[in-house]
């Protein structure tokens, strides 16, 4: 808690532990490039502000809480973005809806929200995909 600002931190003389990564998850889209992605607020921040490079796509389910996607690939074809925008839509809270609207954009256009909570972004220059699970996609990230 001390660390994402809910508690001040008590002043130690112990040494500090390098930080490590939290335990994001790691995916194949259909032409083989990795997507990563969090399953809470710190996994989300870590892999779109530390993970992720300015050129890769970001993906998110509109006004609604989810895991943030990123597609490490510079220039996607449909097919991966449909499939980021699938894991985005399985990932959140509308997962049961049909036609779920995610928002992308390449993660230069990404800024955290000073004094937000973690995980917390504002975006430009993004669109948005209206989408539906395929049985497909749904079969194979059920198991995660």
């Amino acid at each position: 808690l001390a660390n994402n600002g809910y508690l001040k931190a008590k002043p130690t003389r112990v040494r500090k532990k390098k930080e490590t990564a939290p335990a994001y998850q790691t995916l194949f889209s259909p032409d083989g490039f990795p997507v990563y992605f969090g399953k809470n607020n710190i996994q989300n921040e870590y892999v779109t502000f530390k993970k992720a490079r300015k050129q890769n796509l970001w993906f998110h389910v509109k006004d609604m809480h989810g895991s943030h996607v990123i597609l490490d690939c510079e220039n996607p074809s449909e097919a991966d973005i449909r499939y980021c925008a699938q894991v985005a839509a399985f990932f959140s809270d509308a997962r049961e809806s049909g036609s779920i609207p995610v928002n992308w954009c390449e993660v230069r256009n990404l800024k955290k929200i000073p004094g937000g909570k973690t995980g917390t972004v504002t975006m430009s220059g993004y669109q948005t995909i209206y989408i539906d699970i395929s049985d497909d996609t749904k079969a194979a990230l059920s198991g995660r």
